[in-house]
């Protein structure tokens, strides 16, 4: 028989949809804390997997692809900043530039609870010459403060500011800091000789695939 490809957005997509429209009977044989915890635990399985420089076979930093990418950075010579847009939720950016001494700015302001600032990504003069990272759908490194109000990046995150794929991530992208972050890839696109290298992207999220064909 043939071989079907599996897809993750799919599921959480259908896990997802049955949990909203459940009400107090069973839908698929779950009740909708059950569905929650299923979509919960597959969520959890997300972030470990992506959690790869906490896993004891990692080979480090220095021998990665973004360290690679990072001393190419610390090495050239130009006008302007590189930009990074990327829907990854790993570390591995982070650490590369960090391992090169390379500052960049992700949009938050802070070390201990660092919180969103979205006016310098619209006006980004006070870290002009740094490297922008953008995380279009969140980082393991974000959080939400104790009132649930605000999105944080901090050493303890939980990643629970991350955006899961599922039909949700159109609905949660449409909120800070995505919103800002989504908005810069717009504007870095319509600057005059600006150049978007892409590696990597399957083109499956149709936000991102509008902006950059717009």
């Amino acid at each position: 028989s043939e071989k079907k490809e599996f897809l993750i957005e799919p599921l959480l997509s259908k896990i997802s949809e049955k949990e909203r429209a459940t009400g107090n009977e069973k839908l698929c044989g779950l009740a909708k804390d059950e569905l929650k915890k299923l979509r919960e635990d597959i969520e959890e399985k997300i972030k470990r997997l992506v959690s790869i420089h906490q896993e004891s076979n990692f080979i480090g930093i220095e021998k990665t692809n973004h360290n690679t990418f990072s001393k190419w950075l610390s090495n050239a010579d130009r006008d302007y900043p590189i930009e990074i847009f990327t829907t990854n939720y790993d570390y591995l950016l982070e650490l590369a530039l960090e391992k090169q001494q390379i500052p960049y700015f992700d949009g938050f302001v802070g070390s201990y609870e660092a919180f969103f600032c979205p006016e310098w990504i619209e006006n980004d003069s006070s870290v002009k010459d740094w490297v922008k990272l953008w995380k279009l759908h969140g980082s393991l490194g974000w959080s939400q403060n104790a009132n649930k109000t605000e999105i944080i990046r901090t050493s303890g995150a939980s990643g629970e500011a991350m955006i899961y794929p599922s039909f949700l991530k159109y609905d949660h992208s449409k909120k800070q800091p995505y919103l800002s972050y989504m908005d810069r890839l717009s504007y870095f696109l319509k600057q005059e000789d600006s150049v978007l290298l892409v590696c990597g992207y399957s083109f499956g999220d149709e936000h991102i695939n509008e902006i950059i064909l717009t």
